[in-house]
Parts: structure tokens; sequence; C-alpha cells
């Protein structure tokens, strides 16, 4: 099954830097290799696409790859198009 992975990177540590804050919730770049890897481990084929402000042009784009009766996983803090 092909599987559109979306997701939010984590760039900055915790601290009380107003960035930092906002992206407290997205997940460490080892995190999202886990899922990517869990998800191909079981024989899905996976598009990893960052929630941000160019995932409607990457859903677009890849969405004859997408086509039903396929699935996006939602990882992302915040809307992910699906």
């Amino acid at each position: 099954m092909n599987i559109a992975f979306c997701y939010n990177v984590k760039h900055i540590g915790a601290s009380k830097n107003l960035t930092a804050q906002a992206e407290a919730e997205f997940d460490s770049p080892e995190t999202i290799r886990a899922v990517e890897n869990a998800l191909k481990s079981r024989g899905h084929k996976v598009l990893k696409i960052e929630a941000d402000e160019d995932s409607y042009v990457k859903f677009k784009e890849n969405r004859e790859w997408i086509e039903r009766p396929q699935r996006c996983y939602q990882g992302s803090a915040d809307t992910c198009f699906t």
C-alpha cells in the first residue's frame, strides 16, 4: 500500500524560545524515521510530506501515487490534507 506520511519535524530543542515552543508537539527526525521504517517494514511504500506551506502542492503533485484506496498517515500537529 502507498502511504503518504504527513509530519512536522522539530528543528529546535526545548527552550523558552517562542519558535521552540511552537514546535513543542513536533517530532524529532529520529521519530519520523522510526515511523517511516515501521511502515516500510510492513511492506508499505512511504511518501514523506512535511506539513508546511508546501504540503498541499506536494499532495497535488503526487496524487496519482496516493490514489485510493491508499492512505495518509497524519503524524503532524498541524492540518494535513487527506
